[in-house]
């Protein structure tokens, strides 16, 4: 048992420093936290913390001796709701140092995205997106515990804007939606088998993927997943005519319910 208690203290503490430092990296530069690459990642993981510690479930997590474990829960949700407030509400949110961040590891450059508002909105995207852990009242509770925790001000001034835009994207993600059970099979990835949105091929085994896919691959392991042969980022070729089809499926079939739904909104008279 004393084992265990020292582990559960070492990981807590290792917990609790991670988060930090993650807030002060995107107190730095922001918009290498939401690069396509990493944001899913990220979000993701942040809506899994949140879960864990404001959620229905948030009692399991309580011990009876906390300082004994230097277990700290109010302290990681006002680490983290600041995270979610940096990320969600847009550019006066964090101050931008660099433009480009260099993988060595795959020798290729992530660029930034263009703006700090379309980072903001990207992260929001994909905190919405996640279907393991966001639900529309996750954010709602998370304000009550801020409340509960006597946090400050400022920081539920911001936190509510940030719900506040999350939500509104949760609503555009909805009105957006597709079906695309019905989409042709070279438009779906076919390691993760969602819809590409930027296709590239793989030259060492002739596979199409996404872009975001075939990266986050070569992050862990720099050979191609089909045929285990050498692979760099750098290799890579663009399918531009693919993504353009993709696209051109996409506008055709929010067009074509968009028209569903206003004819279904005239009513006879």
């Amino acid at each position: 048992f004393v084992h265990t208690g020292r582990l559960a203290r070492h990981h807590i503490m290792l917990g609790l420093d991670t988060i930090a430092a993650l807030r002060r990296v995107i107190t730095l530069c922001s918009q290498l936290i939401t690069h396509p690459i990493l944001v899913d990642r990220v979000a993701c993981m942040l809506n899994y913390f949140l879960t864990r510690l404001v959620g229905p479930k948030q009692r399991d997590l309580t011990v009876r001796d906390k300082a004994a474990y230097g277990f700290k829960p109010d302290l990681m949700v006002l680490e983290i709701s600041g995270i979610y407030q940096i990320l969600a509400r847009g550019p006066d949110s964090s101050t931008v140092t660099d433009n480009t961040t260099t993988d060595t590891s795959s020798s290729s450059t992530i660029p930034s995205t263009s703006s700090s508002s379309s980072s903001s909105e990207a992260f929001r995207r994909a905190v919405v997106s996640d279907e393991r852990s966001f639900t529309p009242d996750l954010l709602d509770q998370a304000c009550r515990v801020l409340d509960r925790i006597a946090a400050p001000m400022d920081l539920c001034q911001k936190f509510s804007e940030a719900v506040r835009l999350i939500k509104a994207e949760n609503v555009i993600k909805t009105e957006e939606e597709l079906d695309v059970d019905d989409a042709p099979d070279e438009f779906i990835d076919p390691i993760m088998g969602y819809l590409m949105d930027d296709p590239v091929k793989l030259p060492t085994s002739g596979h199409v993927v996404d872009r975001k896919t075939i990266y986050r691959h070569l992050l862990n392991d720099s050979t191609d997943p089909f045929n285990r042969q050498p692979l760099a980022m750098s290799q890579v070729e663009p399918q531009e005519h693919l993504r353009s089809t993709i696209r051109a499926w996409i506008n055709e079939r929010r067009a074509q319910r968009l028209q569903n739904k206003t004819q279904g909104d005239i009513k006879p008279s």
